[in-house]
């Protein structure tokens, strides 16, 4: 376990010694949230050390678009992405798989979209919580093994994407999006027991009937003129 909170005089390059050349094999938690860090140097980090479990990157104010692509690579920022050579995209299907179980990005003001396809290898990936990043726009997620998913406060939400069969838990409170955007996404999820849609001005509480409809695992539908 290493946590670097709010360390704020790191050098881009201070994560170096942590992966090269076989270095800290056992670490399986850690924690940068708070910090100055640049994007490429986490993204970096992530690419190299897959046999991380839990991974804080909470109120990164440097982190921009998650989008683990089909690389297979780290986390690698929407505006600098180029296009690969075949040969390096079918290099990254060798690639071990990530054993990454949770991962938390709260209150990152700068992220706007997060892509993590089935190409990143993610097969572990049970918790993501992305709370608070009020730009984040767009969330689009192949997870076969996520189970909670939390959104609350991402007020510029307008597109979600799942391919989360085992969903359990999602989280929309205070979200801009629309219900029929809702309604397509927890109809991927076959699995889903609780959905918070409270202080969504686009979900009117009186169409849960609608949702359970698409969704008929419901258990559970917090809304704002109700609590179950």
């Amino acid at each position: 376990v290493l946590k670097l909170q709010a360390c704020k005089y790191l050098a881009d390059s201070s994560l170096e010694p942590l992966y090269k050349e076989g270095a800290l094999q056992e670490l399986r938690d850690l924690d940068l949230s708070y910090g100055t860090l640049c994007q490429s140097a986490i993204e970096e980090l992530l690419a190299y050390c897959t046999h991380l479990t839990h991974v804080s990157l909470n109120g990164c104010i440097n982190m921009h678009d998650l989008n683990w692509g089909s690389t297979g690579g780290g986390f690698e920022s929407l505006n600098g992405s180029s296009m690969f050579p075949f040969e390096i995209v079918n290099e990254s299907i060798e690639q071990p798989n990530r054993l990454l179980q949770n991962l938390n990005c709260v209150g990152c003001p700068n992220i706007r979209k997060v892509l993590i396809p089935p190409a990143a290898r993610c097969f572990h990936l049970s918790s993501l919580n992305l709370s608070l990043s009020v730009n984040l726009k767009e969330v689009d997620l192949a997870c076969y093994s996520l189970s909670f998913l939390n959104l609350s406060n991402c007020c510029s939400l307008e597109i979600l994407k799942l391919g989360c069969p085992r969903l359990t838990s999602l989280f929309l409170q205070s979200c801009n999006i629309e219900e029929e955007t809702v309604e397509t996404a927890i109809s991927q999820c076959s699995m889903l027991e609780t959905l918070d849609v409270r202080f969504c001005p686009k979900i009117c509480s009186m169409n849960m009937g609608r949702l359970r409809a698409v969704c008929p695992s419901l258990k559970r539908i917090f809304s704002s003129l109700s609590s179950a």
